[in-house]
């Protein structure tokens, strides 16, 4: 039971705890979206950052399929598409980021300061060290050669963090990232 419901136990470990730690120390939550307009500008930053990232994703990942791994592109395979981005919304990429940017970031950042500025958002030591506590939870689980790699897209999350002050653009850009990688595993033979 346990192992058939890991993704379960983890998210639901992933947001309670930080939850439970930070009522006990009376510390607020305050990396959420307090109105519209403020979700409206996380929408916006999750769109851009993905109108640019994307293209560029899929032009590189071509290339490296198959040079790499002698795939191409054969398409048309989106079978169990909207199942798998619901379950990356939902049970991966929201409490991850809840935990990873939302707690840990923070709390790094509420320790480090943010000195730095990177396109335009204030950043500190907190997105490097959270982003490779981040890669390196994904091996303690299941070993993969490419782990080292989950570093790169994870500072794109902790950006987002800090441009938007909230975790829901990261969240939506972690998710499609999950998703992405699994219409690649649909669709190159």
């Amino acid at each position: 039971f346990f192992q058939e419901n890991m993704m379960l136990f983890t998210g639901v470990l992933l947001i309670y705890v930080p939850i439970i730690v930070l009522w006990r120390r009376k510390e607020r939550m305050d990396f959420f979206e307090v109105s519209g307009p403020q979700l409206l500008r996380s929408l916006g930053w999750f769109l851009l950052l993905s109108a640019i990232v994307f293209p560029v994703i899929e032009v590189g990942n071509r290339w490296f399929q198959a040079q790499f791994f002698h795939r191409h592109y054969v398409g048309g395979h989106y079978q169990g598409l909207a199942k798998a981005a619901l379950f990356h919304f939902l049970l991966v990429a929201n409490p991850e980021e809840f935990f990873y940017r939302g707690y840990m970031q923070t709390q790094f950042n509420r320790i480090w300061g943010k000195p730095f500025r990177l396109f335009g958002a204030p950043v500190g030591w907190a997105l490097l060290f959270t982003s490779f506590l981040f890669a390196l939870s994904h091996s303690m689980i299941v070993l993969r050669w490419w782990h080292f790699s989950i570093f790169f897209p994870s500072l794109a999350f902790g950006w987002l963090k800090e441009r938007t002050g909230a975790v829901t653009a990261g969240a939506l850009f972690h998710a499609l990232c999950n998703v992405y990688s699994f219409w690649v595993a649909l669709n190159y033979r």
